[in-house]
């Protein structure tokens, strides 16, 4: 059989079909209407009514399943697990946007009502700045993400100096093969154009995993602000005038990898470096008035960061698996290191007949040396799925120093002058140990109970005055977290105590 002729009715339900070159007894009709059975008919007259019957085939049941996110309350933390609709996001950095409690705003990622929080990933403190911690959640995809812990109340396992909170992004194993991801990103602010990009590059086969990511950022601003302040009991007004430029320019690189030597045994480390040069240029325009004085005055100051030494960040990891439970043994090791180097010329002016005079100029030098280490070993002892026993040892070094030159003669060399250039050294050394238990007791109450004691060790000296000063603390910090889940996922009740 061919099809013939194909044609529709009009609003009455009325259709007509040239037939006239073919033979009646040939042909077979058929008329079809949605939420009716199909009608087949011979054409036997020039008229032909067709009466169709609703269609009884019906759908016996449709399941939809949607995946929902999952936001779980622990003792001192939170649990998100992202899925559906939340893994459809361009990448981490995005993912954290939509993320229950927590607030994305730039370069700064917060626990809402807790400040700028410190992020963590499988449990690791990141040894880079937080633009090198924000590009690298740029260019993680949100299907690595197994869970994120938000930990509103750190607890014993952290430093008495945490603050904030701290956001623990728990990864996926990546899946053997090669994966990779361009970001770029411009900025267009007050007729200034600030662009920025990386590129990331992973691959994974069998025990083995690597990971890098390169990275380039050019920041152009323009700020312009005018403040009157008006004083009606003086009769006084004042108008400030202030224009800032800053040029930056960075690169940097990110490097990850780890290798499981057999079942038992994981091997890690990373490293990231990043260098930069920029320019920084301030100019305020003062006028004051009152019923006696009218003066104006006039402040420049232009800063040169130049590139000396590139910052760093290192780390290395060995963990070993004690049971078939999941106990394991912790031992970590990071150095970070950073310097910093700006001259700054300044320049006070007031204004004359016609133009501003300057009774003050200066070139001013600042560095920065600074560089930590750190140094853990940790050992969780799970009984059950259920219970958990942590305890572990941690050491920290810290020293940092900075130096200022001021010279006034802007003529002569730049040369130190006594009272008006310092340098100053600071010193820290933290040495702690710490024990807490995790444990479910029934499918309601939960609860973490911790200990910590922590020595700390500072010492100062400003070389300009000869001051030297130190200070040693010790601190025991306890832990109680208790959790009552009155309904699974919904309803929830805690206590948290601590620092």
């Amino acid at each position: 059989s061919s099809l013939v002729q194909q044609t529709t009715t009009d609003a009455n339900g009325v259709f007509s079909i040239d037939i006239r070159n073919q033979t009646p007894e040939t042909i077979l009709l058929e008329t079809s209407y949605i939420g009716y059975g199909k009608v087949y008919s011979t054409v036997t007259d020039r008229n032909i009514l067709i009466v169709m019957d609703s269609n009884i085939n019906k759908l016996k049941e449709v399941k939809v399943t949607a995946h929902k996110s999952i936001l779980k309350r622990t003792p001192g933390q939170f649990m998100y697990i992202p899925r559906g609709m939340a893994l459809e996001t361009a990448n981490l950095y995005e993912l954290l946007s939509y993320t229950p409690l927590i607030s994305v705003e730039g370069d700064v990622v917060s626990i809402i009502g807790k400040g700028n929080s410190t992020i963590y990933i499988n449990g690791r403190k990141l040894v880079m700045n937080k633009e090198l911690v924000m590009d690298m959640l740029r260019s993680t995809q949100p299907d690595r993400i197994e869970r994120i812990e938000i930990i509103t109340t750190p607890g014993s396992a952290y430093s008495a100096s945490t603050s904030g909170g701290i956001i623990n992004i728990v990864l996926k194993n990546m899946n053997n093969g090669i994966r990779g991801s361009v970001n770029i990103i411009g900025n267009y602010t007050n007729e200034r154009f600030s662009p920025r990009s990386s590129v990331s590059l992973s691959f994974a086969k069998g025990s083995f995993n690597a990971s890098t990511t390169l990275g380039f950022r050019n920041t152009n601003s323009y700020i312009h602000n005018i403040n009157f302040y008006n004083y009606k009991t003086t009769q006084t007004t004042i108008e400030n005038d202030a224009v800032t430029k800053n040029k930056y320019t960075s690169i940097y690189g990110i490097f990850n990898t780890s290798y499981r030597l057999n079942k038992r045994n994981i091997i890690g480390a990373s490293l990231s470096i990043q260098g930069g040069q920029g320019e920084y240029e301030s100019i305020i325009t003062g006028d004051y008035t009152d019923p006696i004085l009218h003066k104006k005055t006039q402040a420049i100051s232009f800063t040169d960061k130049s590139f000396k030494r590139p910052a760093i960040g290192a780390a290395v990891f060995y963990t070993l698996t004690t049971d078939n439970r999941g106990s394991n043994l912790d031992i970590s090791m990071s150095y970070s290191k950073h310097y910093s180097d700006s001259l700054q010329d300044m320049e006070y002016a007031i204004l004359g007949n016609s133009m501003y005079e300057p009774y003050k100029e200066f070139e001013q030098n600042t560095t920065g040396d600074n560089f930590g280490y750190q140094m853990k070993v940790r050992y969780a002892k799970k009984y059950t799925t259920e219970s958990k026993l942590e305890f572990g040892v941690q050491f920290n070094k810290s020293r940092i120093s900075n130096g200022l030159v001021q010279e006034f003669n802007l003529t002569a060399p730049l040369e130190p002058l006594f009272d008006n250039s310092n340098h100053f050294i600071y010193s820290e050394a933290t040495g702690a140990g710490y024990i807490t238990y995790d444990c479910t007791w029934n499918s309601v109450i939960s609860s973490k109970l911790g200990l910590r004691g922590e020595y700390t060790e500072i010492d100062g000296k400003q070389r300009a005055t000869g001051d030297v000063f130190g200070k040693n603390d010790f601190y025991l910090i306890p832990q109680l977290s208790f959790t009552f889940d009155i309904e699974k996922n919904k309803h929830a009740l805690s206590l948290d105590l601590s620092r």
